[in-house]
């Protein structure tokens, strides 16, 4: 995992031309933003944190490999939904609030 002091390892997203399932496996598996991007914006300019693989997946100098798909510390799907954008009443508790929906 990571050491302190020292930069993330990110990965680009397989090629969606030459990957296209894999690409959409990784895109599905991440979620959030990414999902209104267009492809090309995504392998061009968005990335995966080394974090993200599991032990299996990773080979020397920080790479991963070719059949490697990001299964850790994922977010599950409450963290990617809209919520609200009403002030919260002062009586309440972040608890309550994300109880709610």
């Amino acid at each position: 995992m990571d050491k302190p002091g020292r930069s993330k390892v990110l990965h680009l997203y397989p090629n969606p031309e030459n990957e296209v399932e894999r690409f959409r496996r990784w895109v599905s598996i991440i979620g959030g933003d990414i999902l209104g991007l267009s492809n090309e914006d995504i392998f061009k300019h968005r990335r995966v944190c080394h974090s993200h693989f599991e032990e299996k997946y990773c080979c020397r100098n920080n790479r991963i490999s070719s059949i490697a798909v990001p299964t850790l510390l994922i977010p599950g799907p409450l963290f990617f939904r809209q919520l609200p954008t009403s002030p919260l009443r002062e009586n309440t508790t972040y608890a309550n609030y994300f109880a709610r929906y």
